[in-house]
């Protein structure tokens, strides 16, 4: 296992673990299954290549610095490598709630995530978000907000439950989003991952465009979003309409700044007049709606 994080970070946040003891058990079975397996586990390393012509056959990996830079001389070649999973974070599903105009923000792993106030409303009037649409932090984080949503909603418009009720689940609310944000503080994705990039790196698997593509768009004809990334290159055109790749594609676009066009980019890739892929069949399969 390849971690790009040092884990020194944690000593800054030794006590939002200990507000949730599960998270400590769960982290600590892991621990036991790398040590009972053998399993090593390397610290400031990243993959920075994946070779085979046909199939996985070897990776290169290298150990970085603080800023997430390839640190020069460290690299190594491990070979007989069968298979590789890579993952930086999670991105959210915002499409139903940017379609109503839900007010968004970015949030401390550099996601998109629905504004909403202790009592799980949103900026519109009788639209209430639970769960990861307000910030990925796990599934004992989602329950007790879609409870306390569940509270609001059971209440009518404009009221909210009293604190009392939900006092429970608040205070689940406020350990696990503390616990969240120290942990996208400790795993943050490194700040120089797009410095580590090559030219033909493909970001956008459907069209086929690659990091060089859209760099030389962002500094040769100033696409400086999503959107303008879209019209000139056509990433984020195929299946998945950005799905995939919109998230890495305004961070290559922006630079990586997480500021309001940052922000603004990304939200522009969850809007979809369909909010998941349907097939063309259920569409024609629908009866024809009843005619006034």
């Amino acid at each position: 296992i390849c971690e790009s994080a040092d884990l020194s970070g944690w000593l800054k946040h030794l006590k939002e673990p200990l507000a949730v003891p599960a998270k400590g058990v769960e982290g600590a079975g892991y621990a036991w299954d790398l040590l009972r397996h053998r399993i090593p586990y390397k610290r400031s390393t990243v993959i920075t290549a994946i070779h085979g012509p046909d199939k996985v056959e070897a990776v290169s990996i290298a150990r970085t610095d603080k800023s997430g830079a390839v640190i020069a001389g460290s690299e190594e070649r491990i070979e007989n490598v069968d298979c590789v999973g890579l993952g930086f974070g999670f991105t959210t599903q915002l499409e139903l709630l940017t379609a109503l105009g839900v007010d968004t923000h970015v949030d401390a792993d550099g996601s998109l995530v629905a504004d909403v106030d202790q009592f799980q409303a949103t900026s519109r009037a009788n639209i209430l978000a639970a769960g990861e649409v307000t910030g990925i932090g796990g599934a004992a984080l989602a329950v007790a907000e879609g409870t306390v949503a569940g509270y609001r909603a059971a209440l009518g418009s404009g009221q909210t439950p009293q604190q009392s009720e939900v006092a429970k689940e608040l205070k689940t609310i406020s350990r696990h989003r503390a616990f969240a944000r120290a942990m996208h503080q400790t795993h943050p994705v490194p700040d120089y991952w797009s410095g580590n990039l090559e030219e033909d790196t493909v970001v956008c698997r459907c069209e086929e465009v690659t990091a060089g593509q859209i760099i030389q768009a962002r500094d040769e004809l100033k696409a400086v979003d999503a959107r303008s990334i879209k019209s000139t290159t056509r990433a984020g055109m195929g299946w998945c309409q950005g799905r995939v790749c919109g998230y890495a594609a305004s961070c290559l676009a922006t630079c990586g700044d997480k500021h309001e066009v940052f922000a603004q980019s990304i939200a522009n890739t969850y809007k979809r007049p369909v909010s998941i892929p349907v097939p063309l069949g259920d569409i024609a399969d629908l009866e024809d709606s009843p005619k006034e």
